[in-house]
């Protein structure tokens, strides 16, 4: 039987199946962000030009407002990382250039995103996120998310595959469960 787990993303439900969750092996947190942006990345290769308009399951979102996003996202982790506060993570120094190919833009972002995260001391050190300082390592677990969510979101906006990699779904809901009510309580998720 599937075990049925629900994480809410901008007021909508996301829903992500995890077949004997328990039983799996443990991914760890790193491998998890490189399956979840792989997750993502598979499905954003797949949006056609004439699919960037088209809605997803963010609410007021089209595909290259979501895939911004995740771009802006990938490189204010980075950007905080390497000791940026928040205003600035956000900033000039987030926004890729205007002219540059989202789908460029992406994988530039979550290769770097994905290389800050393996720095030593990435994880054990305080970052000044624009919304409260926190942890490393819950940084590393909300980008996971932010990822997985929604890869999950574009794959419904342009009609592909919602399913998401179980192991990796597992992994991050091993770290959100202690906080998912908290999160749901923010009015964020």
């Amino acid at each position: 039987p599937a075990s049925l787990t629900q994480v809410v993303s901008d007021g909508l439900a996301l829903v992500i199946y995890v077949r004997l969750a328990s039983r799996l092996p443990r991914m760890d947190d790193l491998a998890a962000l490189a399956v979840a942006g792989e997750e993502f990345g598979r499905r954003l290769a797949t949006v056609g030009d004439d699919q960037w308009g088209t809605p997803t399951a963010c609410d007021g979102w089209d595909v290259a407002q979501l895939v911004h996003h995740i771009n802006l996202g990938n490189k204010m982790s980075e950007l905080l990382i390497d000791g940026h506060d928040g205003p600035t993570s956000v900033g000039p120094l987030a926004e890729p250039p205007a002219d540059q190919d989202p789908k460029a833009v992406y994988a530039d972002t979550v290769k770097s995103q994905l290389a800050a995260f393996h720095r030593d001391g990435a994880l054990a050190m305080t970052v000044k996120h624009p919304a409260l300082e926190m942890p490393g390592d819950m940084l590393l677990m909300f980008r996971s998310l932010d990822l997985a969510m929604h890869a999950h979101d574009l794959a419904v906006g342009i009609g592909g595959d919602t399913d998401l990699d179980e192991e990796m779904c597992a992994a991050i809901w091993a770290k959100l469960e202690p906080i998912a009510a908290l999160l749901a309580g923010s009015g964020m998720f």
